[in-house]
């Protein structure tokens, strides 16, 4: 059952955790025998001490938007390598690191001009959030060509991403983020 999120508290992040997690494990159990080979990567990590630390450094940085320090002062990360292409939510400290070496991503269609890469696809595409939330995409697999809205921001594409692996239990067909 997809659950819907209303706003990123903590309460809120734990039960998305809780919900997709609960749908992962009949997934993962007979995916082997759905799909002919063992499946790999898929779970939503909840945030330890180092996740919040680095979720604090990023909270001081300009092009990072509140509600992604939100999600990871809760949630990790996420690797969902078997749901379609598979999705990643990339952990804090990789989000920093790559902020500190690469500095944030700049895109000149629909989205605010800076924004901060915090996921992947399977398929190469980068996911950026831009200062006001608005989630976007990459339109190839790199950080330098544009990105377009994907959501209207990051409880609308956890929710896309919870619908993906709803539908991908459901129908083997992913595609929604």
């Amino acid at each position: 059952m997809q659950m819907t999120l209303s706003n990123l508290d903590a309460v809120q992040l734990r039960a998305w955790h809780q919900s997709l997690t609960a749908q992962l494990g009949p997934m993962v159990a007979s995916f082997e025998a759905i799909h002919g080979y063992p499946p790999g990567d898929n779970e939503i990590t909840l945030a330890g001490p180092g996740h919040r630390m680095a979720a604090r450094e990023l909270s001081g940085h300009s092009a990072v938007p509140p509600s992604l320090v939100a999600f990871y002062s809760v949630i990790g990360d996420v690797s969902l390598g078997d749901v379609g292409n598979g999705y990643f939510i990339h952990s804090p400290e990789n989000v920093l690191e790559e902020l500190t070496r690469e500095g944030p991503a700049y895109s000149s269609i629909s989205c605010d001009q800076v924004a901060v890469v915090f996921a992947s696809d399977g398929g190469g595409s980068l996911f950026a959030i831009d200062r006001q939330g608005v989630v976007c995409k990459s339109q190839g697999a790199s950080r330098d060509v544009d990105f377009v809205p994907a959501a209207q921001d990051l409880v609308t594409f956890l929710d896309l991403l919870s619908r993906s692996v709803t539908d991908f239990i459901a129908t083997g067909q992913a595609g929604h983020a």
